[in-house]
């Protein structure tokens, strides 16, 4: 997986096990605080 889709997988909420475990827990981070701000 490219980064570029990396963001859309994170907004999806599915496909980020596919991420690298490092950038995965990241964007799990950022979606979760993401979420709450809205």
């Amino acid at each position: 997986m490219r980064a570029g889709s990396v963001t859309l997988a994170g907004i999806d909420g599915g496909a980020g096990v596919t991420v690298p475990f490092r950038e995965g827990k990241i964007m799990t981070h950022l979606m979760t605080r993401l979420k709450r701000a809205l």
